[in-house]
């Protein structure tokens, strides 16, 4: 994996999606280990997909963390 060096300081956004069995879950949770390792502070979110259709269940997962400080 590869993090450019140029992105600074801003937001940054990563939307992985694939077959299972493909990769993505280790993709994702060394990507997110790494950011974390960089950045800090990385919100992240995984459906299941049951919550498909509950846009803000996604939402509210994504900041919970946050708001709680």
């Amino acid at each position: 994996m590869i993090l450019d060096d140029g992105c600074g300081d801003g937001c940054l956004s990563l939307l992985l999606s694939g077959e299972a069995g493909i990769g993505t879950t280790v993709l994702w949770e060394t990507g997110v280990t790494r950011a974390r390792d960089r950045f800090g502070t990385v919100l992240t979110h995984r459906v299941a997909e049951p919550e498909v259709g509950l846009s803000f269940a996604g939402l509210s997962d994504l900041i919970s963390p946050v708001l709680r400080r």
